[in-house]
């Protein structure tokens, strides 16, 4: 790919194997799937000018997108080198929307974003992922919200440590077309470049990155992050100046959702905060208070496929996660996509050039396609039963209509 990003990204993050967890729910496994995709793919032959489209929306509503630079102005941000400086987000908004032969469809990855990213970009780098400007997604720019309703409910994502938002495209145009209003930060200092809207860029600090205890301290600080999310939504909802989403969040149903450290992020979060709903966790380690005291919404974990417990702490962080599972409410669900790897859930698993490792920490051996597909509808389903009201059978349902779904954590032989 030419501008590098994940290649860099990788480099820059090697040593994160040994930070994050063992086999199963790693939170970044970045370095073990770094060393692996160079052996395996610097040998090929790029594809570096091949068109791929994301895998298309299965809802009935266009898919609009927007983004903003919100600065919260409450906060100092800690992980900030630079004294004094207030917590800034980029924040991603997908929607049902309403089209017409003139709307621009979505870059999926803005130029801008590809400058940036392109100065920081590695040799080789483009013989390992495809050109994001060759790589299609399904959204329009700035187009107006759909009218079929008068409100539409509200999902928080938060990626993984190093991903950017826009690296869960596909799971959240899915979502929006299945009409919720999904809103997406990324992380400064976390996530390996943000870049702003006037062009600065901000780079990972690696003295933030979530290792030992400090793992806490950036749970909580992506947390406060979800918190101003939802008092901004409630502000916009209020008085928008684009006159686009005034009067048109439910912030009465809002879901939560991300992955890896994202997700432990959701389960924190919906642990403290009651304005959360419903809740998903698609493969991350949880932290904090939530693995004592379980979480009294509906939440769920979707996990990958660790066929095995390879050592004591990767056993410790299953029995956190049932932990939380046993002392939750009604509504929970464990479920594991069969045959899928850490980074089925992002649009990661289908940027790669060449053969990749599969195993269960990086890609596996499920069609990369598929498991976003079976992946996007668990989303879609849980939320719609637990902030729409659809009915409960419709989560049994959809179990059985993917074979690749495994339920309950003592059901996966």
């Amino acid at each position: 790919m030419r501008d590098g990003f994940w290649l860099l990204l990788f480099s820059k993050f090697a040593r994160l194997s040994r930070i994050y967890a063992p086999m199963p729910l790693r939170l970044g496994c970045v370095g073990m799937l770094f060393v692996g995709i160079t052996r395996a793919v610097y040998s090929q032959p790029p594809e570096l000018s091949s068109q791929m489209a994301l895998p298309e929306p299965s809802g009935r509503f266009p898919v609009g997108r927007v983004n903003f630079d919100w600065i919260d102005e409450s906060r100092i941000d800690p992980l900030s080198p630079q004294a004094g400086t207030k917590r800034e987000l980029t924040v991603w908004i997908w929607y049902p929307a309403s089209t017409n032969r003139t709307s621009t469809p979505s870059d999926y990855i803005p130029a801008y974003w590809r400058a940036a990213l392109a100065k920081r970009q590695p040799p080789d780098a483009n013989k390992v992922w495809r050109d994001p400007s060759f790589v299609h997604c399904h959204s329009f720019d700035n187009v107006e919200i759909a009218k079929a309703q008068s409100t539409w409910p509200v999902v928080l994502m938060k990626p993984g440590v190093g991903s950017p938002a826009l690296d869960y495209t596909t799971l959240c145009e899915d979502l929006a077309s299945h009409g919720y209003i999904v809103v997406a930060s990324d992380s400064p200092y976390n996530t390996y470049l943000v870049v702003h809207k006037d062009g600065r860029a901000v780079g990972v600090n690696s003295a933030a990155l979530p290792r030992g205890t400090n793992a806490t301290r950036i749970l909580e600080i992506w947390s406060a992050d979800n918190r101003f999310l939802l008092d901004r939504l409630t502000a916009l909802n209020k008085h928008d100046p684009d006159n686009r989403f005034e009067g048109r969040l439910d912030m009465t149903k809002v879901g939560v959702m991300g992955h890896s450290f994202g997700g432990a992020t959701a389960a924190e979060f919906c642990h403290e905060d009651s304005r959360c709903k419903a809740g998903i966790d698609l493969e991350g380690q949880p932290f904090g208070e939530v693995i004592n005291t379980g979480i009294n919404r509906p939440f769920m974990f979707l996990l990958a496929d660790h066929l095995a417990i390879r050592s004591a702490e990767d056993q410790q962080i299953v029995d956190k996660i049932k932990s939380i599972y046993e002392h939750s409410a009604p509504g929970r669900q464990y479920v594991t996509l069969r045959d899928s790897g850490h980074f089925n859930f992002s649009d990661k698993c289908l940027l790669f050039v060449g053969p990749i490792p599969r195993r269960s920490d990086t890609i596996g051996n499920i069609d990369t396609r598929r498991g976003l597909t079976v992946a996007a509808a668990c989303v879609t389903t849980f939320f719609d039963v637990h902030l729409k009201g659809a009915e409960a059978s419709s989560i049994d349902r959809l179990f059985s209509k993917y074979t690749e779904l495994v339920v309950g954590p003592d059901d996966h032989k």
